[in-house]
């Protein structure tokens, strides 16, 4: 049982840091204005997904890419919009 239970604790600990990214990633589009995002990000974390954190933290990372590159094409130059 000790080692059922060591080898289980060992890919949770090895899942953390894909879970944090996610629900940061969560965090962002909900800080945006995106809460459809926002929602399957966790309800894939939370629900659909139970035993794979990786396919969400996937999903987390798409999203991210995709938003990145449509504030990159609606600044190009990498300037700061003026606040107001």
């Amino acid at each position: 049982m000790v080692e059922i239970g060591s080898v289980g604790l060992r890919i949770f600990l090895c899942m953390m840091p894909l879970i944090a990214f996610q629900a940061i990633g969560a965090s962002y589009f909900q800080a945006v204005g995106k809460a459809n995002y926002t929602i399957v990000l966790n309800l894939l974390r939370q629900v659909i997904v139970l035993i794979s954190d990786f396919i969400s933290t996937v999903v987390t990372v798409v999203l991210l890419f995709r938003e990145i590159n449509r504030l990159k094409k609606e600044n190009p130059r990498g300037q700061q919009s003026e606040p107001g």
